[in-house]
């Protein structure tokens, strides 16, 4: 079998068509990167996030102030899954815990069992008020008592991010 010698010409075109090739993949890459980077850095947008529950520990007291809103969700709803209500509680701002003691919070919680013992979260942030207010919906699920869905806000204050709202629909 024998093949025939590609002429010089043949061999420029398949080198150029290799090169523009290169160029459309990095040209998609920028772009794609700069999607992520200039639509991922706005607070406003939604974002959606699934997670396992975490096996970090989350800080609690005055460490808990260097936590961002992300990892203020995460946490509150790690310690509603492992029965830490006393620690889900202290999370809360001091407005929330005004409208609703530990008792009744930990009631609360019992009545909607879906939290405690979930292993999934799925959340979404729905915006942001001119005032700082972040506002998130999901659901927890995956554990022996089903799932629930949730509405949730956090608010920045002196101690750091803490739960404003929190209620099931």
């Amino acid at each position: 079998m024998s093949t025939v010698p590609k002429s010089g010409s043949d061999k420029t075109i398949y080198i150029l068509l290799a090169g523009a090739g290169m160029i459309v993949v990095v040209c998609l890459g920028l772009f794609g990167w700069g999607l992520t980077y200039f639509i991922g850095g706005r607070d406003d947008v939604t974002r959606t996030t699934r997670t396992k529950r975490p096996n970090q520990t989350f800080p609690t007291g005055e460490g808990a102030a260097m936590l961002n809103p992300d990892q203020v969700v995460r946490a509150f709803f790690k310690e509603l899954a492992e029965s830490q209500f006393e620690d889900a509680y202290m999370r809360t701002s001091v407005s929330f815990q005004g409208q609703m003691s530990q008792n009744d919070f930990n009631e609360f919680i019992r009545k909607n069992n879906a939290f405690i013992g979930h292993l999934s979260l799925n959340y979404s942030t729905t915006g942001q008020t001119d005032s700082g207010i972040k506002k998130y919906k999901g659901k927890a699920y995956g554990g022996e008592n089903g799932g629930v869905s949730f509405s949730l806000e956090l608010s920045k204050e002196d101690e750091g991010w803490r739960v404003r709202t929190f209620s099931v629909p």
